[in-house]
């Protein structure tokens, strides 16, 4: 989804969410009871337990500490409205956001398509300033009509 214009350039530095290190702990702590649950009646699916810790660790790893190479440690948009992430190994990767990109008061996850492949960022409120997130969010939903007019000439 490209943009229209914008008269500023917008700049998101992340910083790790408590708020997703919770919901990550939550949801991998919570599957690994229901195995050890479900153990008892049958020992197969403790098997399940270390790709369940694995799991844990490479999403903490990439999005809430910043430590795998891969992780996007910022967000930029051009006033022309393009945009370039910036990541952890200190590439500079310029990208296309896709349309099926999220809006919400209290998330936003921004899928790209990039030369290496595609990203998502989650970015939830508690990541950026409170004033950035929402400059974010509406920047997003000022673009969105221009594509749905684009998608209709088609």
């Amino acid at each position: 989804m490209s943009s229209k214009p914008f008269g500023k350039v917008l700049h998101l530095k992340l910083r790790s969410s408590v708020v997703l290190a919770a919901v990550l702990a939550s949801l991998h702590l919570g599957a690994i009871a229901s195995l050890v649950v479900v153990a008892q009646v049958s020992y197969t699916s403790l098997l399940l337990v270390p790709l369940l810790v694995y799991s844990a660790i490479y999403y903490f790893r990439r999005h809430i500490l910043f430590l795998d190479g891969r992780s996007v440690i910022s967000v930029a948009q051009s006033s022309l409205g393009e945009w370039s992430l910036r990541l952890a190994n200190g590439k500079l990767l310029e990208a296309e956001l896709c349309d099926d990109s999220y809006v919400h008061p209290l998330l936003v996850v921004l899928n790209f398509k990039t030369n290496a492949g595609s990203l998502s960022v989650p970015i939830l409120y508690d990541a950026l300033e409170v004033d950035q997130h929402r400059r974010l969010r509406s920047r997003l939903k000022l673009s969105k009509p221009v594509e749905r007019e684009k998608l209709f000439r088609h």
